[in-house]
């Protein structure tokens, strides 16, 4: 394919924009440069096209750096970024030039390929980050606003809307933590020490009473994994309201719920005591849950909104 060359015929009169993921991470043996798989334009299987058949892209940096001789901080973009950028050198494509990254999270599933991880909160089971794959799946699928989830069907998202109503809760504030937690997979096992079973990674340990409050008999983690989406929820529905959970309790408000939903889990036994108009309010079972100053890697309320409400439009 001829490749215009760009300083002679460089004018801006031919742009074409682009959206795509990094698969490639900025170097500095490669001055920042990124390869980039392009929506619309590049097939999604490296069968099709090999990540290193895909043309290397520059990245924008501030003007606060040199930019010359080599000085200066390069990008620091990793695999799984979504990246906005314009093709130098118009439809023919070879000359990709990043501009800038978007903020995404992404989410364990087994039947896409995808990249990256989330830091900030922690899952609510396996002390993992929030977004790290609870079980034994390796690729990762990214779910933006408005866009399905392919492990959301509809029976489960019926199930969903129902319990939310139940509850005088935002649905997507329930599916969005049930997507963190197990992509709606009922069978995954994982956490630490393989310890966490289902749609919200409940602990092999309080199955067995759980079960046998909802259902008369006592089951072992292993058949609690047998059990249908509905079922595991029913399930979820007396985790959450052995925590003191009431239709009262829920506003209705997808980062409101979020956080209280995630008190539930992570800190039952001070869930009602939180201060959830605080952002910086410790989720915590320690007396000082409300008061605490908030630092790096700590769970507050307003970390596990964010982490949660970028699954807004999971049910729309």
């Amino acid at each position: 394919m001829y490749r215009k060359p760009f300083q002679n015929h460089f004018y801006g009169d031919d742009p074409r924009w682009f959206v795509g993921v990094v698969e490639t991470p900025s170097s500095a043996d490669d001055l920042g440069r990124v390869r980039v798989r392009v929506y619309g334009l590049h097939s999604n299987s490296t069968a099709d096209i090999d990540t290193y058949d895909l043309p290397l892209a520059q990245v924008m940096i501030p003007g606060t750096e040199e930019g010359t001789k080599g000085l200066g901080m390069n990008a620091q973009l990793e695999v799984g970024a979504m990246v906005f950028g314009v093709f130098l050198d118009g439809k023919a494509s070879q000359l990709p030039f990043v501009l800038g990254s978007f903020p995404r999270l992404e989410i364990a599933d087994p039947a896409f390929s995808g990249y990256g991880t989330i830091s900030g909160a922690v899952n609510s089971s396996s002390g993992a980050p929030l977004g790290t794959a609870s079980g034994t799946y390796e690729n990762i699928d990214e779910v933006t606003p408005g866009t399905p989830n392919p492990g959301l069907t509809q029976e489960k998202s019926d199930a969903i809307r129902a319990f939310a109503e139940k509850y005088n809760m935002n649905p997507n504030a329930l599916a969005g933590i049930l997507a963190i937690e197990s992509n709606f997979d009922t069978a995954i096992v994982g956490g630490a020490g393989g310890n966490y079973y289902g749609i919200f990674q409940l602990q092999n340990s309080q199955i067995p009473g759980l079960t046998e409050q909802v259902f008369g008999t006592a089951m072992s983690p292993s058949q609690y994994t047998t059990l249908s989406f509905s079922d595991q929820l029913k399930v979820y529905e007396r985790y959450i309201t052995n925590a003191g959970a009431t239709p009262g309790f829920f506003t209705g408000e997808p980062g409101q719920d979020a956080s209280r939903l995630w008190a539930l889990q992570l800190a039952p036994s001070n869930a009602l005591k939180i201060d959830y108009s605080n952002p910086d309010a410790i989720i915590s079972n320690t007396n000082q849950a409300d008061s605490i100053e908030a630092s790096q890697g700590v769970v507050t309320v307003g970390s596990v909104q964010a982490e949660t409400i970028r699954r807004g439009g999971l049910l729309d």
